[in-house]
């Protein structure tokens, strides 16, 4: 295959799988939602004004205190192991062909470098990379934890004990606020802080952790032009830059920077579909021929 087959296979595996991540959460999101109706459906109700009202007693306030927690809690982490190798198995097909990449560019790496990338890679994201287990304490680990959208539907419920709300009422303004519709619901939107680019993260500490091992320093930011593509992206796109130069970028400021990142790694910011392309010495000093060093177009 050649160096633009595997590109274009990679960019392919990202889009699709990014998308079905975010149908994965919205099912578990849809389970999440169904045992909540199951605990209301526990509640005690009285009427009020010919209308049943959630109660406010002892048991309804355990009820979404203590049990919907450790309900809602069970039932994800019987399926948040879907979510974690996901994440994993594709990560490690990133990783693979990223390699395979570096191959169809003229700069292999060995064994060694294979692995030593492949294992700082998945570090990284809090993966042991020869058993495939989580890290515990790790960043996948602690994006994975729901206890805040947990810690949500409880103070829904609660507030709704307190206030004496409808039930009809309040199940269809729970239903609006939990699941995604018009608008992303609790875990949907939750998980959205990473879900969106979570393999294109990957693919970017992958070529940074690469060219490492290769001791490359100049890349090409790479990508194409879209209606909502940022300037800082349209300023750079095709052109050849040093290591150096592309650091100096975090100190820049524009809309969509994630605050404290690595311009390395995160590039353009929130959702950026471009690429560092590192490339080795040799290849770097043919582009220059035709090309100057460290340029930028108007935006």
């Amino acid at each position: 295959m050649t160096e633009k087959d595997i590109r274009q296979d990679i960019d392919r595996l990202i889009g699709n799988e990014t998308d079905r991540l975010e149908a994965l959460i919205r099912r578990i999101e849809r389970l999440l939602y169904d045992e909540s109706v199951a605990i209301l459906d526990e509640f005690d109700y009285i009427v009020v004004n010919n209308t049943p009202t959630i109660a406010n007693n002892p048991k309804n306030m355990r009820l979404a205190t203590v049990k919907a927690g450790s309900r809602l809690k069970g039932k994800y982490e019987a399926v948040k192991r879907n979510i974690i190798q996901k994440v994993y198995d594709i990560a490690k097909k990133v990783i693979r062909s990223l390699i395979l990449l570096k191959t169809a560019q003229g700069t292999p790496l060995s064994e060694a470098q294979q692995k030593s990338a492949e294992e700082i890679v998945f570090l990284r994201y809090g993966f042991n990379a020869r058993t495939g287990k989580l890290i515990k304490g790790g960043y996948l680990e602690a994006i994975t934890d729901i206890q805040p959208v947990i810690t949500q539907t409880a103070g829904d419920m609660i507030k709704a004990i307190q206030s004496g709300e409808g039930v009809i009422n309040f199940k269809r303004r729970f239903a609006q606020q939990f699941m995604s519709g018009v608008q992303q619901g609790y875990l949907t939107r939750y998980f959205n802080r990473w879900t969106n680019d979570i393999f294109q993260q990957v693919d970017a500490v992958t070529q940074l952790q690469l060219a490492t091992e290769l001791g490359q320093n100049y890349g090409i930011y790479a990508g194409t032009i879209k209606d909502n593509t940022r300037c800082f992206c349209k300023e750079r796109i095709n052109h050849i830059y040093t290591k150096e130069e592309m650091v100096s970028w975090n100190n820049l400021s524009w809309k969509g920077k994630i605050k404290g990142g690595n311009v390395l790694i995160d590039r353009g910011g929130y959702n950026c579909r471009h690429t560092i392309n590192w490339v080795s010495d040799e290849i770097a000093e043919k582009i220059i021929e035709n090309q100057q060093l460290n340029t930028y177009e108007l935006c």
